[in-house]
């Protein structure tokens, strides 16, 4: 089992626990096309929808805050993203370790 935190535009952040971390569960998290963004600070990768800006989709705060704080204000987050951890040795997403989620839900506006 993998845990997983999904950040929703609307300000919830939620914690799920799931079998596997794949490809489709990214996609229905992110409603859509999936590009992964490594957050070093957190070594964690956040998932974003590759589409999010040209779709419309609302901004999100807390992904943004996350973003910056890694690579400053370049660059602006939208929609629902997921984090996860950071790839395993033979390339496979892992879940979040109960530090890492602690401190996404302690330290992120909402």
């Amino acid at each position: 089992m993998e845990t997983i935190i999904i950040l929703k535009t609307d300000g919830t952040k939620t914690v799920k626990t799931v079998e596997a971390i794949d490809l489709a569960l990214l996609q229905e998290c992110v409603g859509g096309y999936i590009e992964a963004i490594t957050l070093h600070s957190f070594e964690a990768t956040m998932y974003v929808n590759e589409d999010g800006k040209s779709k419309g989709l609302m901004f999100n705060t807390p992904a943004t805050v996350l973003f910056q704080g890694d690579y400053g204000k370049t660059d602006v987050i939208v929609g629902d993203v997921v984090l996860v951890g950071f790839t395993d040795a033979e390339g496979n997403d892992t879940g979040l370790t109960d530090d890492q989620i602690q401190s996404f839900l302690l330290d992120l506006p909402h």
